[in-house]
């Protein structure tokens, strides 16, 4: 916890607030506050256990959960969504579902086997967040939780666009509660790095010390970059990133972050990469097309539907590769994530969002 402390303290001095960005705005003020106050004490303890119950809370809101999950009552029987995104796992596999005899229920034990086989390692759920109540569904290898599944789901499609894996080296833009890693390592991925805003990131490394170990996993900042599978890297400082990467990849976020600092991560990321994996959804006043459609050193090798999702019913999701020419001309402005802009794109979602809760 003390590594986890001082990387916060670190890298908070020079956050700057997006006020394009719906994170920024309005959901880090609206359920973050108290969880800003609380790692400002460096009260180790009550942050471990604070961060392990993290689900049970509205801190991890927006990518663990919606709301505080506190009894049976509030969540009713939702293991309905993990066989509806297992089922779209299977399809995107090319798994032929196998069903409970006599229901329409996916039979996930008899599949597993057929998983295993389809992405190259046995599939378990280990858990680090309290998740006695949640979307969950108890299996003989862990709870699956919905947000462990979507995990699964996205580590399938960057096994898709990669092609020697098992040397490869991965950058995600905004990690979520840092669950990818895990499975990214058991595909055998050599290197992985998260950017992420600082609120987030911590409880990446919370996570992920817990799940492929503190050894595994190097803060910003600190010396054993080279030594470790896992690099978290804050948002703040993506454009100082000289790394080249086999595959930029960003699930779920680049239409909550403002158009002009999401412009800034795709142009950005023609430096680092050729190839560019995004899984948004389209409820925004732009999309991810939007950030690249008008640009000449792009070519779209995939564009396609992909409602993967069923927590959020009314979101629609769309998966997009890009494919980055080896030639480009582009100018970075080196301050772009340190500006504040007056655009505001994430209204219709934010009044969705949070309508919903």
């Amino acid at each position: 916890m003390d590594r986890i402390i001082t990387y916060y303290n670190n890298i908070k001095k020079s956050y700057y607030i997006n006020k394009d960005s719906m994170w920024d705005t309005a959901i880090i003020p609206t359920y973050c506050n108290n969880f800003i106050s609380l790692l400002n004490t460096n009260n180790n303890d009550f942050i471990s256990h604070t961060l392990e119950n993290i689900a049970k809370t509205t801190y991890a809101f927006g990518y663990e959960c919606y709301t505080s999950i506190t009894s049976d009552d509030t969540i009713k029987d939702k293991s309905i969504i993990i066989f509806i995104t297992l089922k779209k796992l299977l399809d995107e596999m090319n798994i032929i579902p196998i069903y409970i005899d006599g229901t329409n229920t996916l039979d996930i034990e008899a599949l597993f086997p057929f998983i295993d086989n389809k992405i190259g390692f046995k599939v378990d759920f280990p858990e680090v967040f309290d998740y006695s109540y949640g979307y969950i569904l108890n299996t003989s290898r862990g709870k699956i939780s919905h947000r462990m599944l979507y995990a699964l789901y996205y580590v399938w499609n960057i096994s898709q666009y990669v092609e020697n894996i098992k040397e490869s080296s991965i950058l995600e833009i905004g990690g979520g509660g840092g669950r990818i890693p895990y499975y990214a390592s058991k595909l055998g991925v050599k290197k992985y790095t998260i950017v992420d805003i600082p609120t987030t990131s911590i409880i990446q490394a919370h996570y992920n010390f817990n799940i492929i170990g503190e050894n595994n996993v190097a803060l910003y900042g600190e010396n054993n970059y080279n030594n470790c599978f896992l690099n978290l890297i804050p948002a703040h400082h993506f454009n100082s990133i000289n790394e080249k990467y086999d595959l930029i990849c960003n699930f779920d976020g680049l239409t909550e972050y403002g158009i002009d600092t999401a412009l800034n991560y795709v142009n950005r990321s023609m430096i680092l990469t050729n190839k560019f994996l995004s899984i948004n959804h389209t409820l925004n006043s732009y999309n991810f097309t939007d950030l690249y459609k008008n640009n000449t050193n792009i070519n779209v090798l995939l564009k396609e539907q992909c409602n993967y999702r069923y927590d959020i019913p009314s979101l629609y999701y769309n998966k997009e590769i890009l494919q980055f020419n080896e030639k480009q001309n582009i100018i970075i402005n080196p301050n772009i994530l340190k500006e504040t802009h007056t655009i505001t794109p994430a209204t219709k979602f934010k009044t969705f969002f949070f309508n919903k809760t």
